[in-house]
């Protein structure tokens, strides 16, 4: 099996397209994943939101959308809002952590107990060390696919392990689909739409009628 072959850019771009988010939001995610790259750890909450000022309502959409997250008072951008990006950091990252998590698929199946050091899902992924690195920590934000790993990732001897639920979803992108679909609103039916065709509270006179014999006619 070719990890690497479904990954293409020109594909995430595509699928990256059919999810739309405000300009204003955009612009604020694609700042923040620069930043938090850069400085490879969380952003400064009160710094970043300080020289965006005018973009913090959109900023606590984002929040609130759980498409960034705050922690320890810096900000963090998720996993899920990379496909709403087509800036070229965040479609890498996004093309990175699909390979990672094919490899992680191919490990799984092979021994399904294994704990993958990140040296060795590097030279299966086809990327370096840091990258690979900053693949799972934001694959994390959702770790229903896996079982268990080092407290800290970024350490020489860190590795990962990969659990069942890694087989669920072929690509990482879907598991998110799946992930979003568990907060998507439920239709539900209103108390109130339900028209009863029996009128319950003269129904059973009506019937009584309907099976008395007629009334003898007057002479």
């Amino acid at each position: 099996m070719n990890i690497h072959s479904s990954f293409s850019a020109s594909a995430i771009q595509r699928d990256a397209s059919t999810r739309q988010l405000p300009e204003s939001q955009r612009l604020l995610l694609n700042r923040l994943l620069e930043q938090m790259l850069l400085l490879d750890a969380g952003v400064p909450a009160l710094k970043f939101r300080a020289e965006n000022y005018p973009e913090v309502a959109a900023l606590d959409q984002l929040e609130a959308g759980d498409l960034i997250r705050r922690e320890n008072d810096t900000y963090v951008v998720r996993s899920s809002a990379l496909s709403f990006l087509d800036a070229e950091p965040a479609q890498r990252l996004l093309s990175n952590i699909e390979r990672v998590y094919a490899a992680l698929r191919v490990q799984y199946r092979q021994n399904q107990q294994a704990q993958v050091p990140v040296t060795s899902l590097a030279a299966q992924a086809r990327l370096s060390v840091p990258e690979v690195i900053s693949a799972v920590q934001m694959m994390l934000d959702t770790s229903c696919w896996c079982a268990g790993w080092t407290t800290d990732i970024r350490k020489e001897d860190a590795y990962v392990c990969p659990g069942e639920g890694i087989l669920k979803n072929e690509t990482y992108a879907q598991l998110l689909d799946e992930v979003r679909s568990w907060s998507a609103p439920r239709a539900s039916f209103e108390p109130f739409d339900f028209i009863p065709t029996i009128d319950f509270a003269h129904g059973e006179s009506e019937r009584d009628t309907e099976r008395a014999p007629p009334s003898a006619q007057a002479g």
